[in-house]
């Protein structure tokens, strides 16, 4: 069924200005960006916690940071259905008879980007009150969010506007759409705060947990080449010297490789543990198998 005969036996939505633009400008943006036969069937505006919005988003969904004036900060979160569409036309031309969830990928998000970008123009265009011209317009796809814990980064500490648009693609996939932006103005700051406090405060808490998280080390007291004959022959009990390895030369090591410091191997509290020697102080470094 096209989208013409859809409307013609579906009575026209009652709904607000925004929900009646984002309508509007979804159906355009898929068909002139994608080929993508897509109808909005629904459209409302819910307000709510990012917590919230973020326990809201399926499993495979695709999410997307985006980004207005003022350093408001939002996102665009498509169903696994919405996402494979806008994928599938865009690389075959067609929609596949079947189609299975699958985790969206980076390559994923560029196709959705360029379609999410021309909805979100098309929206502003569209829209006609000034208030909600205010908290609606200016926005545009910024970066593609991996996890539901990027998309928490991603999303202010306010309230958020979410504008949910219920779509049938193609007459036949039933699909969901999710744009949620910041109830504060265009900003994501409260009224008569610095936008850009809150951004520096973004970063500093993004630094954060980017610090925290754990990397393995390898103690390396030597390096040799043997031949590969040499290696294949090696039996249980087999003594292997070690010409150049010296306890007050050890090396710590990335997994790919890169030298992070050096120290002398020693014992602290009765582990193994590396005495680290760059530097103006001395510190003890305890070790333990990577987890």
């Amino acid at each position: 069924m096209t989208i013409i005969r859809q409307k013609l036996v579906r009575p026209a939505p009652q709904d607000g200005g925004a929900e009646r633009a984002w309508r509007q400008a979804l159906n355009r943006a898929a068909m002139e960006h994608a080929g993508l036969d897509l109808l909005v069937t629904a459209a409302r505006i819910e307000v709510m916690a990012a917590a919230a919005f973020v326990a809201r988003v399926p499993e495979h969904a695709l999410a997307l940071m985006v980004a207005g004036p003022e350093g408001g900060r939002g996102a665009a979160v498509l169903s696994p259905a919405l996402t494979s569409a806008l994928v599938e036309v865009q690389m075959t031309r067609r929609l596949a008879p079947k189609w299975h969830p699958r985790k969206p990928t980076r390559t994923d998000g560029a196709l959705a980007a360029g379609v999410m970008d021309a909805a979100l123009s098309g929206l502003a265009k569209l829209l006609e009150d000034e208030a909600d011209r205010v908290w609606a317009a200016g926005f545009g796809c910024d970066t593609f969010l991996p996890d539901t814990d990027s998309l928490k980064l991603a999303l202010p500490e306010a309230d958020l506007r979410v504008l949910i648009a219920e779509v049938t693609l193609a007459g036949t996939r039933q699909a969901q759409l999710m744009l949620a932006l910041p109830t504060e103005g265009r900003g994501t700051a409260p009224a008569g705060k610095d936008s850009s406090r809150d951004e520096t405060a973004f970063r500093s808490d993004l630094a954060a947990q980017v610090m925290e998280a754990e990397t393995a080390l390898e103690a390396v007291l030597c390096r040799m080449t043997v031949p590969l004959a040499a290696v294949i022959g090696l039996k249980v009990g087999e003594t292997i010297p070690l010409p150049s390895a010296s306890v007050e030369q050890v090396a710590c090591e990335t997994g790919c490789g890169a030298t992070v410091a050096t120290g002398r191997l020693g014992q602290n509290k009765g582990m193994r543990a590396i005495r680290i020697s760059i530097g103006p102080a001395a510190e003890v470094v305890p070790l333990r198998a990577a987890g």
